[in-house]
């Protein structure tokens, strides 16, 4: 029986930290690729290089949360929206996590972030964007705004401040 759970365990390890092992790459390495996708007639090769990419992780340095919206990745609850430029592209980014109590401290337009997620695919519509790039399983890092705030909470969910606030009015939170 403590065989049977150890294999369940670490199997379970396994798999939660493949994506900890991928390949790190800028959104500029990821463009560069698309461009190949596009430039290549064979259809074996485009699909080769977006298996490749699949395999790696999409790194995004101090961006700014341009839009923060429902999901349309059935696995996610929400989407954060950010904006980059390589060269003379515009590339959105659509940023998937399931950590909903970062995302609940964000603000569009303010908050900036960094982000390591898996890449998972390319999408275009009509509009003057050069590509979307769909990233999961991200985590989200808040960093200091311009303006000196943290857009990160300290004391995630510990209350601590919904008891401050209580005391003060006169009352106790429970």
């Amino acid at each position: 029986m403590r065989n049977a759970i150890a294999l369940v365990a670490a199997l379970s390890l396994a798999a939660t930290s493949c994506s900890l092992f991928k390949t790190k790459l800028k959104v500029e390495e990821v463009v560069a690729e698309k461009v190949k996708i596009e430039e290549t007639t064979n259809p074996a090769k485009k699909h080769l290089i977006l298996n490749d990419l699949q395999k790696r992780r999409v790194v995004l340095n101090d961006v700014v949360v341009k839009k923060i919206t429902g999901s349309t990745n059935i696995d996610y609850d929400f989407c954060i929206i950010a904006d980059v430029t390589v060269g003379d592209k515009k590339i959105e980014c659509h940023i998937y996590t399931k950590n909903v109590y970062k995302i609940s401290n964000l603000k569009e337009g303010v908050s900036h972030v960094s982000v390591i997620g898996d890449f998972r695919r390319f999408f275009t519509m009509l509009d003057d964007y050069y590509t979307k790039i769909e990233i999961v399983q991200a985590k989200v890092t808040p960093l200091e705004s311009a303006e000196g705030d943290k857009s990160e909470v300290k004391g995630k969910g510990d209350g601590q401040a919904d008891k401050n606030d209580a005391n003060r009015q006169g009352g106790t939170k429970r």
